[in-house]
């Protein structure tokens, strides 16, 4: 039973830290989107 919940719990931790990178890396891309459209614009 413990080792089962410990691995949802590294599973879960895996998943969030993921969630947290592809958000991270999404803004990330908006930034420079915004950044070349705006030097695009100049």
């Amino acid at each position: 039973m413990l080792f089962w919940d410990c691995l949802v719990l590294s599973y879960s931790h895996l998943s969030f830290k993921q969630l947290t990178l592809i958000i991270f890396n999404s803004y990330y891309l908006l930034e420079n989107v915004k950044v070349a459209t705006y030097l695009g614009q100049i």
